[in-house]
């Protein structure tokens, strides 16, 4: 029942976030708030990740090849 399942992953959602947020607070040494989600936690790695991805951009050379390929009278 979807029903069911939905009102499963509602409560386990609330009941997981509440508590790891309670419990990395108080680790962090409790000055404010640190979120805990099912989705909010990835999504903020996914974040992290790219951004040092940015700040450690090097830039490199590449080169580009291009052609004229004449066959007959056409000319691609």
């Amino acid at each position: 029942n979807y029903y069911l399942e939905a009102e499963a992953r509602k409560k386990s959602d609330w009941l997981v976030g509440m508590n790891l947020t309670r419990l990395y607070t108080k680790l962090a040494g409790g000055s404010h708030p640190l979120n805990i989600g099912r989705v909010q936690t990835p999504t903020l790695y996914m974040i992290y990740k790219r951004n040092k991805e940015i700040k450690n951009f090097q830039v490199s050379k590449y080169y580009e090849l291009g052609a004229e390929i004449l066959a007959g009278s056409k000319k691609f």
